[in-house]
């Protein structure tokens, strides 16, 4: 009798959510995610380069990370306008060394042809049958850190070239770098994972902009083409569709388990026969509406991030799984780490923003002798638009400074306007500038002069 009560109380919770998630325009259903396999020929992982060493092996030489000399050392990270140095500095590498390093690179050249060649198809995605999908072989696998590998080689291209004045072959650099953070493998139904790598080339991408604009490396001809480069780049709505995704594959995971398609003859399977289907049931409402909470601090039409909406839920998590959801709170736990996540995607999106508006006030200068007064007389010589504020709405705070510089900068996860004021982060935090929950996230791609 009491299994059966259970059976019940989980069905009928389970359809409950279910209905209120459809209400909102939400699936949880995992076929509902599958797109059709992208053609051979035009997916950059069907490429043959590609599946050699970026899927199925290793990265080879060039991709990895050197034991470099001290001049490469020091380029890792140029001078940042929190750092009290100038980006004279940037004259003490030698650059007879730099040449020596581009000389030690143009032993790959076929390999850079294969990649670059790999890139220019229009799609990337790890095909394979979906429907195939069991726990615990959850979906394809990548070789996914070559990518920021590769990322990386062509950072330290684009500064050297920059340093070099060859601000020619530095843009080629760049524009492989933005494909790159463009080509990071999806899995179909996207996942979390897939997701966060391709933040994480995109943090790539937007320091190496950060950076070799404060040091002052691209001549003006060039910087509409990286303010171009920088828009485009939608991590928010790349981050949503990977967190519904993830969803809708926990719960395949468990219904495989569940149907003894992972190991039929094994202890997983035996032990999931004999938990009754109500509690599975209870476990799956729990999970698809936590996982919900995380997602309604996200308005992707509007570009905008409720933090106060995504801290509470995720307080509201760590509340219920600690205290057992009522025995039914297993599955709900894997949501716990993924709010931190929402905050290294808004990190990095802000980023980006950025990076256009501070190329658009490089160009103002040039064009004007000096930044202008407000952000609005950029649009439409300098700038097609200015991204707003994730956070309030609100154009990204701007105002020349008296030194002839600038300070531009979001509010920042607080979602409260500091007057720029930029707190360090904290051990455990996001590795960033700037912290998670204090302070403005203000860009320090500023010029020093």
């Amino acid at each position: 009798m009491a299994s059966l009560l259970l059976n019940w109380r989980g069905r009928r919770e389970w359809a409950r959510v279910k209905a209120e998630l459809a209400a909102k325009g939400e699936s949880v259903d995992y076929d509902s995610f599958l797109k059709p396999p992208v053609p051979d020929v035009e997916n950059v992982m069907a490429h043959p380069y590609i599946k050699k060493h970026f899927v199925e092996g290793t990265p080879i030489a060039p991709f990895l990370y050197p034991n470099t000399p001290s001049e490469l050392t020091a380029l890792q990270k140029l001078p940042r306008q929190t750092e009290q140095r100038s980006s004279v500095e940037t004259q003490k590498l030698d650059p007879s060394s730099l040449q020596g390093i581009l000389d030690g690179y143009s032993r790959y050249r076929s390999e850079f042809a294969s990649l670059e060649e790999a890139l220019q198809r229009p799609q990337s995605r790890l095909n394979r049958d979906p429907r195939e999908f069991v726990w615990p072989r959850l979906m394809p696998n990548a070789n996914f850190k070559s990518f920021p590998r590769a990322a990386e080689t062509y950072e330290r291209l684009c500064k050297i070239h920059l340093l070099l004045g060859h601000a020619d072959i530095a843009m080629k650099d760049l524009r492989m770098l933005r494909q790159l953070t463009e080509a990071t493998p999806c899995t179909e139904p996207p996942t979390v994972v897939s997701s966060m790598w391709k933040v994480g080339l995109a943090k790539i991408y937007a320091n190496t902009l950060e950076e070799t604009l404060a040091a002052e490396l691209w001549p003006n001809p060039y910087l509409a083409e990286v303010q171009m480069l920088c828009q485009g780049v939608d991590l928010l709505s790349n981050f949503t569709r990977s967190m519904r995704g993830e969803r809708a594959v926990g719960l395949r995971g468990v219904q495989s388990l569940d149907k003894g398609l992972s190991d039929p003859n094994g202890a997983l399977w035996l032990i999931m026969a004999a938990i009754p289907n109500g509690w599975i049931d209870l476990e799956f409402a729990n999970y698809a509406r936590l996982f919900q909470f995380l997602l309604e601090g996200v308005d992707v039409t509007r570009q905008r991030l409720d933090a106060n909406a995504i801290d509470a839920g995720d307080k509201f998590i760590r509340k219920s799984t600690d205290n057992g959801l009522g025995l039914h709170g297993e599955l709900a736990y894997v949501a716990l780490p993924i709010s931190r996540r929402h905050q290294t995607t808004a990190i990095n999106q802000t980023l980006l923003n950025q990076a256009s508006m501070a190329c658009g006030l490089e160009r103002y200068r040039a064009a004007n002798g000096a930044y202008p007064e407000t952000l609005e007389v950029l649009v439409p010589q300098f700038a097609s638009k200015f991204p707003h504020d994730l956070f309030d709405g609100q154009p990204l705070r701007y105002r020349r400074t008296d030194d002839g510089r600038y300070l531009l900068y979001s509010i920042g996860w607080n979602s409260k306007d500091d007057g720029g004021k930029m707190e360090s982060p904290k051990e455990g935090q996001s590795k960033t500038q700037w912290s998670d929950d204090k302070g403005d996230w203000v860009w320090q791609g500023v010029p020093k002069r």
